[in-house]
């Protein structure tokens, strides 16, 4: 079973929430990777369900 990039990227925030990063810098994080995810589904990368 392969990590989607939803996955990696869930994981990833998860781990800067255990790891104390400031919520700003998680907010920052994931509004930057909701943008690469929405580009990812546009053009059909693997792995983007």
């Amino acid at each position: 079973m392969s990590t989607t990039i939803k996955q990696a990227i869930d994981g990833f925030l998860l781990n800067c929430k255990v790891e104390g990063k400031s919520w700003g810098t998680i907010n920052c994080y994931r509004d930057k990777l909701k943008g690469f995810l929405r580009y990812a589904r546009n053009y059909d990368c693997p792995s983007t369900p």
